[in-house]
């Protein structure tokens, strides 16, 4: 339970996210405006918004 602001923040930075780091980084990359099978579509769209705001994966890769 989060309290207030302030212990959000207190509890942000006394938290060990590695372990969820390290699991992320096994998983796949996905472009922000790309489907994938496990999706549920509800509909699809042009995806203009996405394609002119998103970076490719790649540019951020570590």
């Amino acid at each position: 339970m989060i309290d207030s602001f302030e212990d959000l923040i207190r509890q942000t930075l006394e938290t060990d996210f590695e372990p969820h780091y390290s699991s992320a980084a096994e998983l796949a990359d996905y472009e922000l405006d790309e489907i994938v099978r496990e999706d549920l579509v509800f509909n699809i769209g042009t995806q203009a918004h996405a394609r002119a705001k998103s970076v490719p994966a790649w540019a951020i890769s570590g």
